[in-house]
């Protein structure tokens, strides 16, 4: 009787798929370490696994990010949090600490809470003794540096006070990226960044031909000459605008609204009119101060407060919305318009009213949208003959109506 009792308690366990828990959003129900508990996804990305009871008491309303505290600006003992910096390679968190020594080091977030310290409060170790470092760089990297130098017979004129100081001129950061960089530490695992370069290769480690770069770009620039790198560094990235579908808007107008697919189907994208001084032929459109009446018969140049970058190969074509078209009448005189590569200049719209009412814009109305096209160059050649073709030279319905 008892078994039954459960069995029927069990088959009335409310379905909390697709319901929400402070931050957590149930999907499933899943066997998890042979217990059937609720997979969960939280907004920061994480999933969690977890059972009724947690969730509908509040016991679970996040992964654990919520406490997650920012602890910038708090100290441990002697140790003050002054930047977080990458995780490491283990995705343990790191944290630069200044010391009331004035020592700097970088700790995870587990021994921060144990140790108070960078270790001066300690009885000094024979390793310590030994460090020869200056800042963050540490001696043994610096004489990796300097016998790496020497076996490439390069010229190595520089003292570890000099590159300090460089490294603090560029503020912690790469010289070509503007990423932070990180030291390894003695008293932290975490993976160090800092990469000694030479601007010019053909040169040696003396003053005014080093930079710290990151150590992934330094792997890649190798022996070559910054500018050399650099220039193919851009083209790399010039072609790979090229090949990822980037249209580019910029804004002329605080009014103006970027363009955006509707649908994820969409071919086209809807420009929204700004309006301002128009352009006009014949008699001139009523303006209000917030928007234009376009009598029938007439047209006008309506601005969208943006210009454009499209890519070299394809081009822009502004057509009328169907919309528009069907319900008012509205279309656009040089339907389809075209915006070719490289025109840079604001986009208008040039709108004609085909219907026998007034029809009134107001600012951020859709009033066309743009698809994007391909528009291939060909070489053009004058020739004296054609090749011929069944049709020949029939036209204006010569293949009847």
């Amino acid at each position: 009787m008892d078994t039954a009792n459960a069995n029927k308690r069990r088959s009335v366990v409310k379905n909390l798929v697709g319901e929400k828990f402070g931050k957590l959003t149930v999907t499933k129900i899943v066997k998890h370490n042979k217990k059937m508990l609720w997979e969960c996804q939280c907004d920061c990305g994480n999933k969690i696994y977890t059972n009724t009871c947690r969730l509908t008491t509040g016991h679970n309303r996040s992964c654990g990010c919520i406490k997650k505290l920012d602890l910038i600006g708090k100290k441990y003992g002697k140790l003050l949090v002054i930047k977080k910096l990458e995780s490491n390679k283990h995705k343990k968190r790191i944290w630069e600490c200044k010391c009331d020594c004035g020592k700097i080091i970088n700790i995870t977030t587990s021994i921060l809470k144990k140790q108070k310290s960078c270790g001066c409060g300690r009885a000094i170790t024979i390793k310590q003794k030994m460090w020869k470092g200056y800042g963050k760089i540490s001696g043994s990297y610096w004489s990796s540096i300097r016998l790496g130098a020497k076996s490439r017979s390069l010229e190595f004129n520089i003292s570890i006070e000099d590159a300090w100081e460089i490294f603090l001129l560029q503020k912690g950061k790469c010289s070509l990226t503007g990423i932070d960089l990180i030291f390894r530490s003695h008293s932290s695992k975490a993976d160090g960044t800092a990469s000694l370069d030479r601007i010019d290769s053909k040169l040696g480690y003396i003053k005014n031909n080093i930079q710290w770069i990151h150590k992934d770009v330094n792997q890649m620039k190798m022996n070559l000459k910054e500018n050399y790198f650099i220039d193919f560094c851009k083209k790399i990235s010039k072609n790979s605008d090229k090949q990822t579908n980037i249209i580019k808007f910029k804004k002329l107008d605080k009014k103006a609204i970027i363009p955006k697919y509707q649908t994820a189907g969409s071919a086209g994208f809807d420009f929204h009119a700004v309006i301002d001084k128009i352009s006009y032929h014949g008699e001139a459109p009523e303006e209000g101060e917030n928007n234009i009446k376009i009598k029938p018969g007439q047209q006008a140049i309506i601005k969208t407060g943006l210009s454009v970058e499209i890519p070299q190969g394809w081009q822009m074509e502004i057509r009328p919305r169907s919309g528009l078209a069907f319900k008012h009448s509205i279309t656009i005189t040089n339907a389809p318009g075209t915006c070719d590569a490289d025109f840079r200049g604001e986009i208008k719209i040039i709108l004609y009213n085909l219907g026998k009412e007034n029809f009134i814009i107001k600012n951020g109305d859709r009033i066309a949208q743009g698809v994007i096209m391909p528009a291939p160059q060909f070489d053009i050649v004058e020739a004296n003959e054609l090749e011929s073709t069944e049709r020949g030279t029939g036209g204006f319905g010569s293949t009847g109506i």
